[in-house]
């Protein structure tokens, strides 16, 4: 099957103010009378607080107020889940503000507010915690959970091959460019409260913030601004959130936080973290019976409000896009002494991929098959679509897993290895697999066209620099029959039915809520009726679109020194029907980018104490520009999605699990089985 040619590139429409230096992030936005907040941390991961003085902060000039639970007339709300969750697991809700116990290093315990930055960290700096440290508690089960379907017991006690492995997922942090930040401007006369924050789902992020204030939610307005990329990590409701406008609440007057590097990667929501014990069980001709897995989803010190969703999504997702007879995937939810959990780029995939597919690789080995061969062997082919997996709500829609496959090793093989992959042992390695997105709650949009004939759309998406503006435009534009230049989108908070952004849902969930909308309004117009004109769009789909897609990556390991040259990784996924082909190979390049960071670099570092030792990026590495020359993408259009109208399939995410996995069956195969990400380089040496 040919990949379907590039279109022509008109830019992105929102590149230029940023080329330009004309972009505004939150530490851009000026206000008059705007104060300074900086957080007071625990540096323990364990203690009880017997105190909290702020004198020494109050004392100092500039310093405008200083707090700790203690001083608020009204406590705030713990921070609300973004879906619903066990009744057991509501105890377990992130406070504002540590309350007489800190359960993790980094744990906000006050605030300082200042005239400047610095007099705000000066002033923290002058806060007295009198902590009585308290041992480290053991990780303990908060919550079960587990998918299954067919008789797993039976299949694995009866089948003539069962392989079984361990695998280990480091946590890792979202990491953006810009580091979080928070404005809040409370109007005491008015009675209203504007925040500029990043919020991936505004909708929620409004009425979160008002319920935990006690404010109505119309009282709570979302400004937004540029933000510097989000990651899952970024754009949930986080602590310093809450702070901030506490601060401003008790102030009348704006104030702002400003994340650092060093407090990102001690007190943002991380994100993996994840042990595997998973087995597969197999004919002695390589068809794959059964699976089994059992995963330890480690929660943090508190439920964050997406912590639990990981660990929903992977017990589903360790299936992938093959056929066994019987299936289990349970996992247990583990409180444990870190900062909670959150969604990070490929939440629960990564670590799923990862488990399954170098399971796949060593039952190849185990019944003497290549790993391609075992793959085409089992995976669901592309003539028994629509696919029912056996597991409850998942049919896959479409799509030719073993040519994806197919396209991502040809990929490789066109180019021979790269001079620097000559002085160690090369090796190439593959993966497959499945991603759902969307979900099935409904998504509107709202199309208007005004009396000078140009019409903006408004959603409740937001773009963390997905390129948003251009592709909901050119959706509009082609809905209408307009020129792409006539319409202007509008993101944020709204009075109907919006998500967010989030699980790669855009393009087929507010994609097609804008179609309708667009359609609606185009029906309007061919009435005869003038402007101005409105029209509401509603998207509901019946069931998740499941994006697919393989790839390959070749290496060299050096088995001296345990280093990990990545020659070549080409990542192909189909988008359906790709709604911007040039901002679709962005998102599948940047994600298999961070997919090589996942595999051979990232990671959070903690002591036998539970102290972080990963303080900035020295310590904490990513992929630079030097290592993504090695990285391909190719974007498919081979079958639509039958689940929207647009034909799409939501590709923010998959390349990232894709990547890794491979990566990590790479280097398995140049000597050395991988059981744990990142990949170390003492794991190689000498292998």
């Amino acid at each position: 099957m040919p990949v379907a040619s590039d279109e022509r590139r008109l830019g992105r429409r929102e590149d230029a103010p940023l080329l330009r230096g004309a972009g505004c992030f939150v530490g851009d936005v000026r206000l008059d009378g705007l104060a300074h907040l900086a957080v007071v941390r625990s540096p323990v991961a364990a203690a009880r607080i017997r105190s909290v003085d702020l004198h020494g902060a109050l004392a100092l000039p500039g310093v405008l107020d200083a707090f700790s639970l203690a001083e608020l007339e009204r406590r705030p709300g713990a921070i609300p889940p973004r879906i619903p969750i066990p009744s057991e697991l509501e105890p377990l809700l992130q406070p504002a503000l540590a309350d007489g116990i800190v359960r993790y290093p980094g744990q906000a315990v006050a605030a300082v507010v200042a005239t400047s930055p610095e007099l705000a960290v000066g002033g923290a700096e002058r806060v007295a915690l009198d902590l009585v440290a308290a041992p480290l508690p053991e990780p303990e089960t908060v919550h079960v959970h587990a998918d299954a379907f067919g008789d797993v017991d039976a299949v694995f006690a009866t089948a003539p091959v069962v392989v079984r492995e361990r695998f280990d997922v480091a946590r890792q942090g979202g990491m953006p460019l810009e580091p979080r930040g928070t404005i809040a401007a409370y109007d005491r006369d008015a009675g209203r409260l504007v925040l500029w924050l990043a919020a991936k789902a505004p909708n929620h992020a409004r009425a979160a913030m008002a319920a935990m204030l006690g404010l109505a939610g119309s009282q709570v307005e979302l400004r937004l601004h540029d933000l510097g990329g989000g990651f899952g990590v970024r754009g949930e409701l986080h602590p310093e959130d809450v702070v901030v406008a506490l601060a401003s609440l008790r102030l009348g007057r704006p104030v702002r936080w400003l994340e650092t590097r060093s407090e990102h990667l001690l007190a943002s929501y991380q994100s993996r973290g994840q042990s595997w014990e998973a087995a597969v069980a197999l004919d002695l001709d390589g068809t794959i019976l059964g699976l089994d897995a059992t995963v330890r989803s480690d929660l943090g010190a508190f439920l964050g409000p997406n912590g639990i969703t990981v660990g929903l999504v992977v017990s589903k997702a360790f299936l992938g896009p093959y056929r066994p007879l019987a299936y289990r995937c349970r996992v247990d939810h583990v409180r444990s002494a870190k900062v909670p959990l959150g969604t990070m780029r490929g939440p629960a995939y990564v670590e799923a991929v990862l488990a399954r597919e170098r399971l796949v690789d060593r039952a190849a080995a185990e019944v003497g098959l290549d790993p391609i061969a075992i793959r085409r062997r089992n995976l669901v082919p592309a003539d028994a679509m629509p696919y029912d997996t056996g597991l409850a709500g998942v049919v896959l829609d479409g799509g030719d897993y073993e040519a994806a496959l197919d396209a991502a090793i040809a990929g490789v093989e066109s180019v021979a290895p790269g001079r620097d992959a000559t002085a160690g042992r090369v090796a190439t390695g593959v993966a497959v697999s499945v991603e759902a997105s969307g979900t099935p709650a409904p998504e509107q949009a709202r199309a208007r066209l005004g009396e000078d004939g140009r019409i903006a759309v408004e959603v409740a998406s937001r773009s963390f620099g997905q390129g948003h503006e251009t592709t909901l435009a050119r959706v509009a534009a082609r809905a209408l029959g307009v020129p792409e230049e006539h319409v202007g989108v509008v993101e944020g908070p709204t009075d109907w039915d919006g998500g967010g952004t989030f699980a790669s849902r855009t393009a087929m969930m507010t994609g097609s809520a804008v179609h309708e909308a667009a359609l609606a309004l185009r029906e309007l117009i061919d009435a005869g009726q003038r402007a101005p004109l409105e029209a509401l769009g509603t998207f509901q789909p019946e069931a998740p679109t499941y994006t697919y897609g393989a790839a390959a990556a070749r290496v060299a390991v050096d088995p001296e020194t345990g280093s990990v040259h990545v020659d070549r990784i080409v990542v192909v996924v189909d988008a359906g029907r790709a709604l911007d082909r040039a901002v679709v190979l962005g998102q599948l390049l940047g994600g298999a980018a961070q997919g090589l960071g996942c595999a051979l670099q990232e990671a959070v570092h903690r002591d036998d104490e539970g102290n972080v030792l990963t303080y900035g990026l020295r310590d904490y590495l990513v992929p630079t520009a030097l290592d993504c020359a090695a990285i391909e993408a190719i974007v498919l259009e081979w079958a639509p999605s039958p689940r929207n109208p647009l034909g799409a399939r939501g590709v923010g995410e998959i390349a990232v699990s894709l990547a890794a996995a491979a990566l990590a069956n790479a280097v398995s195969a140049a000597g050395r089985d991988v059981r744990r990400l990142p990949v170390l380089s003492a794991d190689l040496v000498g292998r």
